[in-house]
């Protein structure tokens, strides 16, 4: 059995992932950064500038690993905030890597017109006030001609939250309208529009969502 050890960081955030990102993944360097590591979460956003756990290989125990703000991970070092991290960039103390279960994953399932689309959540506090509130019947509006978007019933905390990048598939949180967006096109970035998460499912029905909504917890996650 794989010993676990959780130390809570007395200074640095270590921000929490709930196991590997739906398609997330590690990604090495080209030419002059080759052998450099970097994480890409799928998304449209890589780690950077800060602490991250990762359970990059499903187990469901996650490691902690610091990266610049250019995205490398740091190995066999000593970090800008004094945490020692080993060769394979894992946070060690006293030799030892520290670990934790991986968190829950948050899937949600959002059912129109006989078709199941699922997005997978982020670990935002934006993200998880949306959860709780499911189930949700909502109507779905369009807005533009890129996005579908309903109004959760509750406003969504943003504190903490990235701002949303990527293209199609994205889900979103515009906060001074308080509508939650659903893309099926490319968008720009707004200092306004928070990352929700991402759809791993149908995909290809989000341009024609229509009418009501029925959004629950994906409960065959």
């Amino acid at each position: 059995m794989k010993k676990m050890v959780m130390h809570v960081l007395p200074v640095i955030l270590c921000m929490a992932a709930a196991g590997p990102a739906y398609g997330a993944q590690w990604r090495t360097g080209a030419e002059e950064n080759a052998g450099r590591w970097w994480y890409d979460n799928e998304d449209g956003t890589f780690a950077r500038n800060g602490w991250q756990w990762i359970d990059g290989d499903g187990d469901g125990i996650s490691q902690c690993y610091y990266f610049d703000e250019d995205g490398w991970m740091a190995a066999d070092t000593v970090t800008p905030d004094g945490y020692t991290v080993n060769a394979d960039g894992a946070w060690t103390e006293n030799g030892q890597v520290m670990a934790r279960e991986a968190e829950e994953e948050m899937r949600i399932v959002v059912e129109n017109n006989g078709r199941e689309l699922v997005f997978r959540l982020n670990d935002s506090q934006a993200a998880k006030d949306l959860y709780a509130q499911l189930p949700l019947q909502v109507s779905v509006e369009n807005f533009s001609n890129n996005e579908k978007i309903f109004y959760p019933s509750r406003q969504l905390n943003i504190s903490g939250a990235d701002r949303a990048s990527g293209g199609a598939g994205v889900l979103a949180y515009y906060e001074p309208w308080g509508d939650v967006v659903m893309f099926y096109g490319s968008f720009h970035a707004n200092s306004d529009l928070y990352q929700l998460g991402w759809i791993e499912e149908g995909s290809q029905w989000i341009s024609s969502l229509s009418g009501e909504l029925r959004i629950s917890r994906d409960e065959n996650k």
